[in-house]
């Protein structure tokens, strides 16, 4: 009994964590989207945090991206999921023509 109890748990433990690393794949794929339609760089991607909430539970992302090799911002996005939810840009300096 006790050694079916332990598989279980591992089991539970594995897939946990491999619906984690979907989701921070799936961060990665949306992240890059959205510099795509900003049409800025993307630097690196992070999870800020998670948080359970009613809605369930959410991943904040940070993105680091820039507009100019000498530039560096930063964008937050909100995910549930593979659903976006929000995403906060800053307020970015116009490039000289």
């Amino acid at each position: 009994m006790s050694s079916t109890l332990l598989i279980l748990l591992t089991a539970l433990v594995l897939w946990g964590f491999w619906r984690l690393r979907q989701q921070e794949e799936w961060a990665r794929v949306c992240a890059a989207r959205l510099c795509r339609q900003q049409q800025v760089q993307l630097l690196e991607v992070a999870l800020q945090t998670r948080r359970l909430t009613r809605q369930g539970l959410l991943h904040v992302y940070v993105m680091d991206f820039s507009l100019a090799p000498q530039d560096r911002y930063q964008a937050q996005f909100v995910m549930r999921g593979r659903q976006l939810l929000n995403v906060t840009w800053p307020v970015m300096r116009e490039q000289a023509p």
